[in-house]
């Protein structure tokens, strides 16, 4: 019965955190580039009719909207496999453990994105940018951040995934030697 009270716990909590990371995601991307959601973001996300609001409220919202939802599919990849483990404490060692490993390969990710996109030229590269920017290369990187960002939360929820598997394994292995 425990195991299924941290199964509800991670589908409930995970859109959360999901929506927090892309809060954070969203602060940094309007620092480097305030013209990616003024220009696109804020227009993509109907927000154009609150634009009397702080422009980092406003990127917060985006950020939060645009992820939460990934946090569904991570709740029910990193929950389900979690059931795999032993104990209860385990069930929510390896959830735990799985989503930072989720986190952190969703930034790394990110983070490469930003970097292959300030290395992109600013024209041929098959981005629709709006019409006088005043800084396309920055607007790229952004944009290349964040399309890098939704591949690293795939990748991550399989690492995280991965290593859930790893410490059933492992915990396995470890028994029998013992026995």
């Amino acid at each position: 019965m425990k195991k299924l009270w941290i199964l509800l716990a991670t589908l409930l909590l995970t859109p959360l955190v999901a929506g927090l990371y892309g809060m954070l995601h969203d602060q940094l991307s309007y620092t480097l580039s305030a013209e990616y959601f003024t220009r696109f973001k804020f227009i993509q996300f109907r927000l154009e009719g609150q634009l009397d609001k702080p422009y980092r409220l406003l990127a917060a919202i985006v950020g939060f909207r645009a992820t939460w939802w990934v946090g569904i599919y991570l709740g029910v990849v990193h929950g389900f496999t979690g059931l795999m483990q032993t104990s209860p404490h385990r069930m929510f060692v390896s959830i735990s453990r799985g989503i930072l490993l989720n986190l952190l390969t969703v930034l790394v990710t990110a983070l490469l994105g930003l970097y292959i996109g300030y290395q992109l030229p600013q024209t041929g590269t098959g981005w629709s940018l709006p019409p006088g920017l005043t800084d396309p290369r920055d607007f790229i990187a952004v944009g290349s951040m964040h399309n890098f960002s939704y591949l690293g939360g795939a990748i991550g929820a399989l690492v995280g995934a991965g290593y859930q598997v790893y410490y059933y394994y492992r915990q396995r292995y470890l028994l029998t030697r013992l026995a």
